[in-house]
């Protein structure tokens, strides 16, 4: 029933339905029905064999209700992002431990992550993007040693991103970006080598020099470290990230000269390094060789500060 334009609210019965393995209403129409909100969910408590559970993608309103935990033991995925769904997330959420896929993006769910979500030891994608969700990140969440997606971005969490990363060695995609997060980028996200899609960290209060271990990021495609309060050099071992098509280190506090290094990442597709307080000489070798890419906008480029933005293998040098 997923797409179809279905409008109305939900019809009733779902109770009645013990042997139900699938129920998909997402990318509809569908409302709450008057003050009801979620309650519907309570009714599917009685699918015991229930093993995929959509609701995303509607006009949904309320809270999620505390009986979401008495959902089916072997619920698998669950999909209630895009709807208009506010309040905290109940502990219960822990006791569906067979979820592998758990995406409440894009509501406006408050509250800190409940440490019970690390109870669902066999997740493999998080999705919380795009809520009003607060706090730090809990250190129950290290329990996930399975999961290889996680998307925390457009939220308001706080403090520093945590040790706990370091557990996620499967893991091919973080997005932390749009948050409040401060501190350095520990050294154990930068050791993940399993990134293999994208590590986003933009648009944080991150701050201090980058460690030489992001060139253990070797299978990493693109890196999106702009919008902090980064500083000093760009280690030369960024030189290691052979996958590496974008990267994006913009309005930071970035210095020193354009390692050598840039002209070695022969698959860079997009460099984009505006905004920040280098200085020197731009490489002239490797992605900055080809004569006939390269675009000079202004003339102070070879001494004092510049800022620098290669897209498509074209460089801008945009001088004060």
């Amino acid at each position: 029933m997923s797409n179809n334009f279905l409008e109305g609210t939900v019809p009733p019965g779902l109770g009645n339905l013990p042997d139900l393995e699938m129920y998909n209403i997402g990318l509809n129409e569908i409302v709450s029905n008057g003050t009801d909100g979620l309650s519907f969910l309570t009714s599917l408590t009685n699918s015991t064999r229930l093993l995929f559970l959509a609701i995303d993608g509607n006009r949904l309103e309320g809270v999620i209700p505390e009986s979401i935990g008495n959902l089916s033991k072997v619920l698998s995925k669950l999909y209630i992002g895009g709807n208009r769904i506010h309040g905290n997330i109940p502990a219960s959420i822990g006791h569906l431990k067979s979820l592998t896929l758990l995406n409440m993006s894009y509501n406006s769910i408050s509250g800190e992550i409940p440490a019970e979500i690390g109870q669902l030891e066999q997740l493999q994608m998080l999705g919380l993007a795009g809520n009003k969700m607060s706090g730090p990140i809990p250190n129950s969440l290290g329990n996930l040693q399975k999961l290889n997606q996680i998307d925390l971005s457009g939220n308001y969490f706080v403090g520093q991103i945590p040790a706990i990363f370091a557990n996620f060695q499967k893991l091919l995609s973080m997005d932390l970006s749009h948050n409040m997060f401060n501190g350095t980028i520990p050294r154990e996200v930068l050791t993940l080598a399993s990134l293999g899609k994208i590590l986003n960290l933009s648009s944080n209060f991150l701050s201090g020099p980058l460690h030489e271990d992001i060139g253990l990021l070797e299978n990493l495609v693109t890196l999106d470290l702009s919008r902090n309060n980064l500083s000093g050099p760009i280690p030369s071992s960024i030189a290691k990230c052979t996958s590496l098509e974008r990267l994006f280190m913009s309005r930071n506090k970035l210095s020193g000269p354009l390692p050598n290094a840039l002209q070695e990442m022969r698959g860079l597709e997009i460099l984009d390094l505006s905004f920040n307080d280098f200085e020197g000489l731009i490489p002239s070798d490797g992605v900055f060789r080809n004569g006939s890419n390269v675009f000079l906008k202004a003339t102070q480029i070879f001494a004092g500060v510049y800022h620098v933005c290669l897209r498509i293998l074209k460089i801008i040098a945009e001088g004060s």
